[in-house]
């Protein structure tokens, strides 16, 4: 019995040098969301062209990109251009709007001609890093989960879902959905 004393104390006293003299790194830093890497460092001759299920497609060009100063806010002008399937221009066409990112955010507004509206608030609900299905692979992407209020709140109605990622140019986005519809990304030309 004493021998099981001191070997069970042999084995707690090296525990507890091992604990002590364990000096941990750093913690692991966990994946940051990269906000300074999307619209706010878009340039001049960035072009993204998304697709809905039906064939819609809208484009997004950046015409050029002013830095902030003491004086102004930071601006990207940015030329929308709606076409229905088939390539005809939409009654909405086509219109240029600032994207002002202290004012606007991250995304894209959907209504250029009222570009400071309370539909434009999109208000983030969730940030999590994962992946979603896009050309036939799992492609890495921050998932955005998010509620319009320009939408009818009942059911899911009012919820959005994007996808970003900041390698690619403009807004960064992967694919969003809203309003019953889904926007993917089918071209780009980066920066």
């Amino acid at each position: 019995m004493r021998a099981l004393i001191l070997v069970l104390s042999a084995a707690v006293v090296a525990l507890a040098t091992l604990i002590l003299l364990h000096r941990p790194g750093p913690p692991e830093e966990g994946r940051q969301f990269p906000a300074s890497r999307l619209v706010s460092d878009a340039r001049r001759g960035e072009r993204v062209t998304y697709r809905d299920e039906v064939g819609n497609t809208i484009t997004f060009v950046v015409e050029g990109a002013a830095p902030g100063g003491a004086d102004r806010e930071p601006a990207i002008r940015i030329l929308v251009q709606y076409l229905e399937r088939g390539g005809t221009p939409t009654p909405a066409g086509s219109a240029r709007y600032d994207h002002l990112p202290t004012r606007h955010g991250l995304f894209p507004l959907m209504a250029p001609g009222d570009p400071d509206g309370y539909d434009r608030v999109w208000v983030w609900t969730r940030i999590q890093f994962g992946a979603v299905p896009w050309r036939g692979t799992l492609h890495p992407a921050w998932r955005f989960d998010l509620i319009d209020p320009a939408l009818d709140p009942t059911g899911d109605g009012d919820h959005v879902v994007a996808w970003l990622d900041e390698a690619l140019p403009v807004f960064g986005l992967v694919r969003w959905q809203r309003a019953g519809h889904t926007w993917e990304l089918v071209s780009w030309e980066p920066r």
